[in-house]
């Protein structure tokens, strides 16, 4: 909207503009495994949202990584995102790369233990992330990770990287 009619200048320059505009709905997404750089799929997906569902996450955690050069963890696979085709000197340069997984989403399950001994799991699926865990319990982040694994009794919880079996 505007306050004052546009000349033709100005329409043909605000025309111009828009249709250069990437919607997210548009922009292609290269996933290729950290391990190996093997295009997931063997082809890009068409859009962010598509990349987002075959994930099963927010497509704004793609664009968050997207040509970002840092792997990720999505649905159990190491990835790495891109708008294009990775180049064959940026393909050698992450395969080189020792520190490949600088962000990896981890899955938090965790678990209230009642006085027998019996797991169950809360919030009936685990927490996606490490922030959203950490400001549901009310536990700071250095305490879940040093919590993660120990099988160590915390408030009544125990806190695992990975899913146990219920009633053990």
């Amino acid at each position: 909207m505007f306050s004052r009619q546009l000349d033709v200048k100005e329409v043909e320059k605000l025309l111009s503009t828009a249709q250069s505009t990437v919607s997210g709905k548009k922009v292609k997404v290269w996933v290729y495994k950290a391990q190996t750089l093997e295009l997931i799929e063997g082809s890009p997906f068409a859009s962010l949202l598509i990349a987002a569902s075959y994930f099963n996450v927010n497509y704004r955690t793609i664009g968050r990584h997207l040509d970002s050069k840092l792997a990720t963890n999505l649905n159990k696979t190491l990835v790495y995102l891109f708008s294009n085709e990775i180049s064959s000197d940026l393909k050698l340069e992450l395969l080189n790369n020792t520190s490949k997984a600088h962000y990896v989403r981890t899955e938090i399950w965790v678990y209230k233990v009642d006085d027998k001994g019996v797991l169950s799991l809360i919030p009936n699926q685990p927490f996606k992330t490490m922030r959203e865990a950490s400001s549901v319990l009310g536990i700071h982040n250095t305490v879940l990770k040093r919590l993660m694994d120990s099988s160590e009794v915390h408030k009544g919880l125990l806190i695992y990287s990975s899913p146990q079996l219920l009633g053990s």
